[in-house]
């Protein structure tokens, strides 16, 4: 039943309410953290690079490496035949917005506990002795100010209190493209000399995120309508230049990519990138976009709508030097690739590959560890997403 407009207004207004509650309890709990926490660091390690990258709206079945028609992913296919990096197979996102997954991906909570009630990752990376260090090209884009998204970010992410107590350093500026914000980072931080003994280091792209003609440089066009050879009533030749586009932007964000991992070869490091959520572009109805899984008029109960909004990449680089210093944690990597899992458990898997205790690290929860339990995949905090999949396979 659809809303008139008093009723959006009180529900948006008691919403936004309730999330600004649940954002002073998160806050609270990471100011505790950083500054009285137990974290403490336990590697041997002389000096270690952990990164995260965090991609937006990428589609795993538009990605080569996971068998996409199209060659979207070179660079990721060479560093895998190199043996740097692993693909995890089984990694779905339990939201298709980016405020909600970031929430739950960035916050030390466990699978099935609120993000509220646990303090934000860097919180506890900080404590333990880490600089941590974000590079955010979403962060003040222009036009986003009455966002959701932006308040997420202005007050939970980037509460000055939680920059003080968090954040060794962030970026002052976004950039057209995310290729310019890594230059960015290896001007100011690596080239500078900035690093710390230990770094925790966050990259949050634009990514596939629309307008998809505006995610890459012109000269970067690579596939054209053309190049879409798939068939079907509604792939008009406007869908498939889309579908082009997005294909364009997901190779250029691999480019992206390989070039963080080009600044960190040569160092004691392991890089995790994960997409916050997925993005149908015409792949196996009229429709592009997130929507809403509720909306029965939009035909999204099936499960080729979980495949395409909810499935994501999700891919673990690490150094030469890494391997030869993490012999049993590089094992333990390649030995999940098929474990299911999903994208907001990856706070533990950081926690566990930094090597810092503290009690927000639980083994269970940690896909890597032989002690993690999967547990069910709980989707938009109700829906049980392998049943879904089962019955609407059918």
């Amino acid at each position: 039943m659809g809303m008139d407009g008093v009723t959006t207004l009180l529900y948006s207004s008691h919403a936004l309410q309730l999330t600004s509650e649940n954002v002073t309890m998160s806050r609270k709990l990471t100011l505790e953290e950083a500054h009285h926490g137990d974290a403490r660091l336990v590697t041997m390690d002389s000096t270690v690079n952990i990164v995260l990258i965090i991609g937006e709206s990428f589609i795993k079945h538009h990605a080569s490496i996971y068998g996409y028609e199209l060659e979207t992913t070179p660079y990721l296919k060479k560093e895998q035949e190199l043996g740097n990096l692993v693909a995890f197979n089984d990694v779905i996102s339990p939201y298709n917005t980016t405020a909600s997954v970031l929430k739950n991906m960035l916050s030390c909570n466990t699978r099935g506990e609120r993000w509220w009630k646990a303090p934000l990752l860097m919180a506890s990376l900080r404590r333990a002795g880490f600089d941590v260090f974000i590079w955010d090209n979403q962060w003040h884009q222009p036009g986003w100010a009455a966002g959701t998204f932006t308040f997420s970010m202005e007050t939970f992410f980037y509460n000055k209190e939680v920059i003080d107590a968090c954040y060794t350093s962030t970026n002052e500026q976004y950039f057209d493209y995310d290729g310019e914000l890594v230059a960015d980072f290896d001007k100011k931080i690596m080239k500078t000399g900035k690093l710390g003994r230990y770094n925790f280091i966050i990259f949050h792209l634009m990514g596939q995120h629309f307008e998809l003609d505006e995610r890459y440089p012109e000269s970067f066009t690579h596939f054209t309508a053309d190049s879409i050879k798939r068939k079907a009533p509604y792939l008009t030749p406007g869908a498939k230049d889309a579908i082009a586009k997005y294909d364009n932007a997901t190779l250029y964000n691999d480019l992206v990519v390989e070039e963080i991992f080009n600044l960190l070869r040569a160092t004691n490091s392991v890089v995790i990138y994960v997409s916050d959520h997925g993005e149908e572009v015409y792949d196996y109805r009229n429709n592009k976009g997130r929507t809403n899984i509720d909306d029965s008029s939009s035909g999204d109960k099936n499960a080729m709508f979980l495949k395409y909004e909810h499935q994501v990449p999700f891919v673990i680089w690490m150094s030469p030097a890494f391997r030869a210093s993490h012999p049993e944690q590089s094992r333990l990597v390649e030995s999940a690739v098929d474990v299911p899992f999903m994208n907001t458990d990856v706070s533990q898997v950081i926690l566990y590959l930094a090597q810092v205790q503290t009690k927000y690290y639980n083994p269970c929860h940690n896909p890597l560890s032989p002690q993690f339990n999967p547990g069910k995949r709980i989707i938009y905090d109700r829906l049980d997403y392998d049943e879904l999949m089962k019955i609407r396979s059918k």
